[in-house]
């Protein structure tokens, strides 16, 4: 097992504990703020496309680590919707629905990630097109978070996520500076570097925006 799949299965890994904490954010707030449909799926999108690409380069144990973790993300993925649309139409919260579907959801993320990562085992490794495909998840990961920050802009309200999994994914971004850089993944190297930049961004404004108002308003207690 080679060093950089180590640690960059430990970050897919790691991935799962700031998932759950999205889980008991979303079911406190049972509202979303200051994030987009657009950009959750695509992110779901993304770290299901990355059991072809881990497998297809042989990093077996983030293979492993995304797997595992994406099955938990199929649980906020529906959540995340399941809210959005108990608030659009002005519904209550039924917890049959909640619980049947996050396990369908699973089941189906499932199916199609142990599809996905027989191809990547199949497929010959040393193409190029895996990653001018990642670099285009990555460049459009910069720019659907980019929705994100617009949306905290006009929203000025974070709910229904973490705060500590953002900054855990600004510092993966770091990582993979040095990650495909290691590959030759030059492409995604790039795209990477754009994300990264984006979600530094993101953290400013919940800093700024949503955390700031909150320390300069809050009244003093006499004592």
């Amino acid at each position: 097992m080679q060093l950089p799949d180590l640690i960059n299965g430990l970050f897919e890994g790691l991935t799962i504990i700031f998932v759950l904490m999205d889980i008991q954010s979303i079911l406190k707030d049972k509202k979303v703020r200051g994030l987009t449909r657009t950009c959750l799926v695509f992110f779901a999108t993304w770290s299901t496309w990355n059991l072809f690409y881990y497998n297809n380069l042989g990093q077996v144990l983030s293979v492993t680590a995304v797997f595992t973790c994406k099955l938990a993300s199929a649980i906020y993925l529906f959540m995340f919707f399941y809210y959005i649309h108990l608030e659009e139409n002005n519904k209550a919260e039924n917890k049959k629905v909640l619980i049947w579907g996050s396990v369908a959801s699973v089941i189906a993320y499932g199916l199609v990630g142990i599809i996905l990562i027989l191809l990547g085992s199949s497929y010959a490794h040393g193409h190029k097109w895996p990653d001018g495909v990642n670099a285009f998840f990555e460049l459009s990961a910069g720019a659907f978070k980019a929705k994100n920050c617009l949306a905290l802009i006009k929203q000025k309200e974070f709910k229904g996520a973490n705060f500590w999994g953002i900054v855990f994914f600004t510092s993966w971004g770091a990582w993979n500076m040095f990650y495909y850089y290691h590959l030759g993944q030059y492409l995604s190297w790039f795209g990477g570097f754009c994300i990264f930049f984006v979600n530094c961004w993101y953290l400013w404004l919940i800093f700024y925006l949503v955390w700031t108002p909150n320390l300069v308003h809050k009244p003093c207690i006499n004592r």
